[in-house]
Parts: structure tokens; C-alpha cells; sequence
């Protein structure tokens, strides 16, 4: 396909896929090799989702979903001494499960309405080591946030929670998010879309990603829904263009 591509020069493309995981790998290989395209909205990493959560439990103390990803992110990264999930040691797997344990024992209070994840941290913090130094993390979080430190709030959570393992991590991923989304509308001759968006659309060159059996159509479609998707990849994939590659 990317040879097409490249052959394509000025004529208009359109990529169609059945779901947005098999378009990942095309959309990684258009970035790689500068090809400029109108594409779905690219995604957010762990790293910038991580941090996210974190932003929300800030603005949202009570948000229990989001502290207890926080928690897990500081326990596997070691800031606040959890043995790593890659221990092999019995000793410090022991720690690391007896840690573990503790945090979800939090949840019970927090099931029986008595409160957030945030206030059975801390009340359990009073009484558990390993806790209190969650409670202390999380309180210099909420301290640099509140205070509208940006520099402090992103060292704290670099330190902390450490969303990414190294500098090129962070590089990669803000990169792949930034431009995952391909060139603003009407920059690029090529453009991704879905089968079911592609509607109505016309191009020079249509590809159609993994029309093969079992994925285009899927597996277990009732007779009608595969009437369906048969008409579906004949009008957008077959009609639309002088060049039909696969």
C-alpha cells in the first residue's frame, strides 16, 4: 500500500477500514514516512493518560477511580517504597502483595458510603506506613496544584507517578499523539476514514484495509447484517475510484 502511496503523487486516496485497530498500523507507518493525511483523532498514550488521571482526582478529590490509578502508578514505579512488580525475590514480592492488600482494603469503606478512596487513604495513612507515605505524596500533588505551580506540579508527577521510563518514552508518545491525527483538513491528498464514514466520498485511489475472511466481513453476522456489510465494501470500496487495491 505504500508503494500505491507513492506512486499516487497529486491524485486524491482514500485508506477505509472495518475498525480503528487495524488502522493503527498504517497510520503509524503514513507518520513514519512523512506522508501528510486526514485521519481519525490519534489517541492519548498511558503516560498522557496517566497524568490525566491524576489532573482529574486533582480538580476532583472525591474521584476514587482516578486516585486508585494514581496509587498503582506510584506503587509500580517505586516512589514510595513498593518492591516493583518485576521483584523476584519472595521477600519483596511478600512486601510488595501485603502493600497491595492495603490498598484494597480501602475500598471498603468506600463501598459502604462511608466517604472516598481519598478519606480512607488517609485515615488508614495514620496507622500504616506504607500508606502514610501515599497520603504525603498525594498531599504535595494537591499542594503544588492548588498553588498553580506547573514546574513543581509536573516534577512532582514525573517523581511520583512516572509516566514515562525515559526522556525518547515521553519524546515518542507526545510526538505519536500530536500528529496522529494527520495533516489539518485539506492539507494532504490522503485521507483514513472508516467504512461506515466514507460515505458518499469519491477518490482517485481507494484502499481497503483487511478485506480478508473473518475480519471484513466479521465472523458470526447474521445473514441479514452480512447482506449488509456486502453492500457496504461494493458501494464505498468498488465504486468509488479508476484503482481498487486491496
Amino acid at each position: 500500500m505504500l508503494r500505491i502511496l507513492d506512486e499516487a503523487e497529486s491524485r486524491s486516496v482514500l485508506i477505509l477500514y472495518p475498525n480503528i485497530r487495524i488502522a493503527r498500523g498504517i497510520l503509524a507507518a503514513l507518520r513514519r514516512r512523512g506522508i501528510p493525511f486526514e485521519g481519525p483523532a490519534p489517541e492519548a498514550g498511558e503516560g498522557l493518560w496517566l497524568l490525566d488521571r491524576l489532573f482529574r482526582w486533582l480538580a476532583h478529590p472525591d474521584d476514587s477511580l482516578a486516585l486508585r490509578v494514581c496509587i498503582q502508578a506510584m506503587a509500580d514505579g517505586g516512589s514510595v517504597g513498593i518492591p516493583s512488580p518485576r521483584a523476584r525475590k519472595a521477600e519483596k514480592r511478600s512486601v510488595r502483595e501485603a502493600a497491595l492488600a492495603s490498598v484494597a482494603d480501602l475500598w471498603r469503606p468506600v463501598l459502604e458510603g462511608r466517604g472516598s478512596l481519598w478519606d480512607a487513604l488517609r485515615v488508614a495513612g495514620e496507622e500504616n506506613e506504607t500508606l502514610k507515605t501515599i497520603v504525603d505524596a498525594c498531599h504535595e500533588l494537591r499542594e503544588a496544584f492548588e498553588e498553580g505551580s506547573v514546574e513543581q506540579l509536573l516534577g512532582l508527577a514525573s517523581r511520583l507517578l512516572r509516566p514515562w521510563a525515559t526522556v525518547k518514552a515521553l519524546v515518542n508518545e507526545t510526538g505519536d499523539w500530536l500528529t496522529g491525527g494527520g495533516s489539518p483538513a485539506g492539507g494532504g491528498n490522503v485521507r483514513v476514514l472508516s467504512l461506515q464514514k466514507s460515505k458518499g466520498l469519491e477518490a482517485d485511489i481507494v484502499c481497503v484495509l483487511a478485506a480478508e475472511e473473518g475480519v471484513l466481513p466479521r465472523d458470526g453476522l447474521s445473514e441479514s447484517q452480512l447482506a449488509e456489510q456486502a453492500r457496504l465494501f461494493y458501494v464505498v470500496g468498488l465504486t468509488r475510484s479508476d484503482r481498487h487495491p486491496r
